[in-house]
Formats: C-alpha cells, sequence, structure tokens
C-alpha cells in the first residue's frame, strides 16, 4: 500500500521554486547589492546588483534585472538591462527582454523576445585544452586567398 513496486509514486516538483537551494525574490520584493547562490535564484520582483548562480537564474515575467547575471543556466521571461555569461543554455522566453552583451554555449531566442546586444559563443574549452582540438595560426594573409 505505500510502497508498491507495482504502481510506483512519482514526485512531480510544478513550483520551480519549491526546492530548499532556491533563492526567491518575490514579486513585490526589491534588492540592491551583490546575490551569489549555489543553486537556484528565482526574481520575480526587482534586483539593482549582480548574479551569480552555480546551477541557474530564472527571471519570471514581472522580474527585472540592472546588473549582470552569471550562472551556469539562465531563463529570462522578464526584463535584463546588463550582461550575461552562461555556461551551458541562455534561454529568452517570447515575453523576455535583454538589453546587454552575452557569452554563451547555446542560446536559444523565441518569437517575441527581444534582444539589444552582442552574442559570443563559447568555444568547448575542454577540447581545446585536452589537445585534442587545435587552434589554427592567427594570420589573416596565409588564410585569405579571396584576393588571389
Amino acid at each position: 500500500m505505500f510502497n508498491n513496486k507495482k504502481n510506483p509514486q512519482t514526485i512531480v516538483d510544478i513550483n520551480p521554486g519549491s526546492r530548499a537551494d532556491t533563492t526567491i525574490i518575490g514579486a513585490n520584493s526589491s534588492f540592491e547589492g551583490k546575490l551569489v547562490s549555489t543553486g537556484i535564484i528565482r526574481v520575480d520582483g526587482q534586483i539593482n546588483g549582480e548574479l551569480s548562480a552555480d546551477e541557474s537564474i530564472i527571471i519570471g515575467e514581472g522580474g527585472s534585472v540592472k546588473g549582470n547575471i552569471k550562472s551556469k543556466k539562465v531563463t529570462i521571461a522578464g526584463k535584463v538591462e546588463g550582461n550575461v555569461v552562461c555556461s551551458d543554455n541562455l534561454e529568452l522566453t517570447s515575453n523576455g527582454k535583454l538589453y546587454g552583451d552575452v557569452e554563451v554555449k547555446s542560446i536559444n531566442i523565441e518569437d517575441g523576445a527581444v534582444f539589444h546586444g552582442k552574442c559570443s559563443m563559447m568555444e568547448p574549452s575542454l577540447a581545446i585544452e585536452s589537445g585534442k582540438v587545435k587552434l589554427l595560426p592567427d594570420d589573416p594573409a596565409k588564410n585569405d586567398n579571396s584576393s588571389k
């Protein structure tokens, strides 16, 4: 009855802020300064400062950030005015607005989203450091055959 192997129970987390390692700035809250977390940061209010999280940062539809963001994964459904460094995936939803430069491994921008800035894609640094990938010499004269 309680632990039936034939009918295993699955617990689904439908609330993105219900994990113990989630820091939430609520819709009626504001924060000024630097916020650092080893887990998840979710912003539904206003932030004026820097955000850094090891796992992910979520800017909700009502959320607003004026400052730089750094995390493994970033989802923007609100407004961000600042630069974003994302070691994995940046998602800009259809309601999201991003005014700043980004450095990412991968990026997904939905229809309707606003992005004003420069995007730099991260290189696969582990492959480069391990020696499996060799960089070409930076000599444009040797590589430019268009004028010949």
